[in-house]
């Protein structure tokens, strides 16, 4: 408890409305979204799948947007373009963490999401029985695609989906 108001003092953080935080967090979120549906849209009649138009909408809208939310707080905290103050634990782990941590928690996405698989389905079909059928993510096995084609697509989004989170 003492820590927390020191750090909260030492930072000088400050509380936001409730519309502030509504604002920060679903504006990104739609314009992802509308920039998702229009790469997808593109995407799809050549045969791509929606998936890919994620990566590449994480890339040219995602990462510029939430970016720049944070540059933009830096500013406003700093003075100038600075993540100092705003992104915080910026420590790595040592390498003998991700020896155990990466193959733990990519076991543990596997079953998880192995186990979800019926329920998010449920959910989709009962919330979601509008959105078309194009711009469903689990839809990778398409039809007319060749092995090759599907292992060319794997390795470039493991590929940029790794370098991007390594940024």
């Amino acid at each position: 408890m003492v820590t927390n108001m020191v750090l909260q003092k030492s930072l000088n953080v400050r509380q936001y409305s409730l519309a502030q935080i509504l604002w920060l967090h679903l504006l990104p979120g739609l314009l992802i979204a509308f920039v998702f549906s229009a790469i997808a849209a593109v995407m799809s009649r050549f045969s791509l799948p929606a998936s890919l138009a994620l990566l590449i909408t994480w890339l040219v809208a995602g990462m510029p947007i939430e970016l720049g939310i944070l540059l933009h707080q830096g500013w406003q905290q700093n003075g100038h373009l600075s993540l100092k103050g705003i992104v915080l634990y910026r420590e790595s782990l040592p390498h003998r963490q991700y020896l155990w941590l990466v193959p733990v928690l990519l076991v543990w996405t596997t079953i998880i999401s192995t186990i979800f698989v019926p329920l998010s389905e449920s959910l989709r079909q009962a919330l979601f029985w509008w959105w078309p059928d194009w711009l469903i993510l689990s839809n990778f096995v398409q039809s007319g695609k060749t092995q090759r084609g599907s292992l060319h697509y794997c390795r470039l989004f493991t590929q940029c989906n790794g370098n991007v989170t390594c940024i």
